[in-house]
């Protein structure tokens, strides 16, 4: 039992030290990196507080060890200087060697570390490196009101418009340059969803990935368009946002003529669509080079988006991430930057508000997307945000419109106030 005890207290200390070690490097690196404003940086920092609470856990794994070892030292000699053999022993090496004594002082030192980490978390909400590093976690743009029903009624006499071609391109699929639209019979001056599929930019169609989209957003009084994009690795950025951008020059241009009004149009994607309504939103090139200004967007709703800032996710990206980003934006960093939603906020620019929905514990979604609303909030441009809590990254869109969706209803609650 006694060697249990002994083998038990060696390993909380050791692994105490490794997590002491570890946390104190990555505390460490995250400082230092502070200065660099993208990238890494910015996803290491926003760890911060939890590496603090890592090295917190590292001392207290080693005082518990310690605690332990010295008490087995300590029963250990008193069952071997029994107080018969008091008189053999000399009092001052008994005070000197006693591991009782010695237990209490490391017991102090471990109460005054405590002590010191404890005022150091009560004190790092009120830092400037926590207002630096917690982007993802401290903002404070509003979360929205999802205290809207979906409306349920007959989709029988909904009219479909499939197949219509927005652009033509030579050698290209006709069907990757085209869009569906859906809306109500006799539909006359409607607002306008557009649905931008995601599909990590190289699968994915306007068909299949609506789901129950068209029928509850029609019902609500909406005309739903899905559009398709060219897709990698046939083609790469900025191929993808220029096909979202001539799509919405054409339905700006036709949609008076089954039934939407081109005054009021919005702009919807999940996942790598997200990250196109983001950009087209944000660069005004994209629509410039088709005619157009960031003014035709009135709205702007992004479902578990993660490639708002690119540098970000590939600063840190395993290989398969990075696979797919660099299959869709190749390899230079300049171009993935370019290709950031988050380096084209500017203050003054017509950029429309945003809905920025993230789903379950995609962390990578949900720093981006309070990165992205910070960013815009600081320009005074409207950013919401949502928290999808009972979703994952793929059923946040196949459940989108389903009766009782607290994601369609948030999402409709934010429509309704921009009307």
């Amino acid at each position: 039992m006694k060697t249990i005890i002994k083998i038990s207290a060696w390993i909380l200390i050791l692994f105490g030290l490794l997590t002491l070690v570890i946390s104190l490097i990555l505390i460490i690196a995250g400082v230092i990196r502070s200065v660099n404003p993208g990238g890494a940086a910015r996803l290491l920092q926003s760890r911060i507080p939890t590496l603090i609470s890592l090295l917190f856990q590292g001392f207290l794994l080693v005082g518990i060890g310690e605690i332990l070892y010295l008490l087995l030292s300590a029963n250990k000699n008193l069952l071997s200087d029994p107080i018969s053999n008091n008189a053999k022993t000399d009092s001052s090496i008994k005070k000197k060697n006693n591991p009782l004594k010695n237990m209490k002082k490391y017991t102090v030192v471990l109460l005054i570390i405590t002590v010191l980490f404890i005022s150091l978390a009560c004190r790092w909400s009120s830092s400037p490196l926590a207002n630096l590093s917690s982007t993802a976690n401290n903002s404070d743009v509003s979360q929205v009101d999802i205290n809207t029903d979906i409306p349920i009624g007959d989709l029988s006499e909904m009219v479909t418009n499939l197949n219509i071609r927005y652009q033509t391109l030579q050698g290209v699929n006709p069907d990757l340059t085209s869009l569906d639209i859906y809306a109500p019979q006799n539909a006359k001056e409607l607002t306008v969803l557009v649905f931008v599929h995601g599909g990590a930019w190289s699968m994915g169609d306007k068909a299949t990935s609506v789901g129950e989209k068209p029928g509850a957003f029609v019902r609500a009084g909406y005309l739903f368009v899905s559009i398709n994009y060219r897709l990698s690795p046939a083609v790469i950025h900025p191929a993808h946002v220029q096909d979202t951008a001539s799509a919405l020059a054409w339905i700006h241009a036709h949609i008076n003529e089954y039934g939407g009004d081109p005054q009021k149009i919005y702009i919807m994607g999940h996942s790598a669509g997200a990250h196109l309504v983001a950009l087209v939103a944000t660069d005004e090139t994209y629509l410039q080079a088709v005619g157009e200004s960031l003014s035709l967007i009135k709205g702007v709703i992004g479902l578990d988006g993660g490639g708002y800032d690119i540098p970000l996710n590939l600063n840190s990206a395993d290989a398969l991430t990075r696979r797919v980003y660099q299959q869709a934006f190749g390899t230079d960093p300049q171009t993935w930057k370019n290709a950031s939603a988050y380096y084209h906020i500017q203050c003054g620019k017509s950029i429309p508000p945003f809905l920025l929905i993230h789903a379950g514990q995609r962390e990578v979604s949900r720093i981006e997307s309070y990165e992205l609303a910070d960013a815009l909030h600081a320009c005074e441009i409207r950013a919401e945000l949502f928290h999808a809590t009972d979703k994952n990254h793929g059923s946040l869109n196949t459940d989108l419109g389903k009766p009782g969706d607290a994601s369609t209803k948030a999402i409709l609650a934010f429509l309704s106030t921009l009307k």
